[in-house]
């Protein structure tokens, strides 16, 4: 007897495209659910069940903002629903969101997909956002200088559903940061650089996140600055 377990099932290739206005409410709810898995997020944000809401009109007040700066692009990846997945349905989902920003080499500064510490959300520790971000500015100066061109295109953010995990969103949308995306980017061909700690002096818990880089097969820092 023939299996019917969607195991068995051959599942559709994520359908990627440029995000618009209108997928604003997707993107937030893909974004939120992707970060509630990371360790940095839970941190910085440990009011986040307390004021959901600050983070949705945080989040949403992200995107419309990265939306009408030239320099970053927002992709959205869709799958099938996950309840409806047979042939012909048209039932498509925001699944997965990334964010990628088009930088000069000398501009360190707040990242795009970053609250201010100062920007009043209830569900946020403004010391421990003001710590990590001072952190993770200060390993890009040190980390991506010179030597590495005029020019960079930073993954300034990735989020993936859960439910959508292992379906392909997340690659394809590296294609065109939590220690589970780690594990994604160097099976993908990212370069770790180093790694930097972050935490507040007196509490046991540390954050850590990784310095990493991406070159096409051939290329070189070398190569780089040649072709800019």
């Amino acid at each position: 007897m023939a299996s019917t377990s969607p195991l068995n099932k051959t599942r559709p290739t994520p359908r990627i495209r440029p995000a618009t206005l209108a997928d604003k409410e997707a993107w937030v709810s893909a974004n939120l659910a992707g970060y509630e898995l990371d360790p940095s997020f839970q941190w910085r944000y440990p009011k986040r069940k307390e004021f959901p809401e600050d983070a949705r009109k945080a989040s949403g007040d992200v995107f419309e903002m990265a939306l009408g700066i030239s320099s970053i692009t927002c992709v959205v990846a869709e799958l099938p629903r996950i309840d409806d997945e047979e042939p012909g349905d048209t039932d498509w989902v925001v699944v997965a969101v990334a964010m990628w920003e088009w930088k000069d080499w000398e501009e360190v500064q707040i990242p795009a997909s970053f609250s201010s510490p100062a920007s009043g959300r209830r569900d946020m520790d403004p010391i421990r956002q003001k710590l990590f971000i001072e952190t993770i500015t200060a390993a890009e100066k040190q980390y991506f200088g010179h030597e590495w061109g005029k020019k960079r295109l930073v993954l300034a953010d990735l989020a993936a559903d859960p439910k959508y995990h292992r379906r392909g969103a997340g690659k394809a949308l590296l294609q065109y940061g939590s220690p589970m995306g780690r594990y994604l980017y160097t099976h993908l061909g990212f370069k770790e650089l180093g790694y930097v700690d972050c935490g507040i002096k007196g509490e046991e818990k540390r954050i850590r996140t990784w310095i990493m880089v991406w070159l096409p097969e051939g290329w070189s820092k070398e190569s780089i600055v040649e072709l800019t």
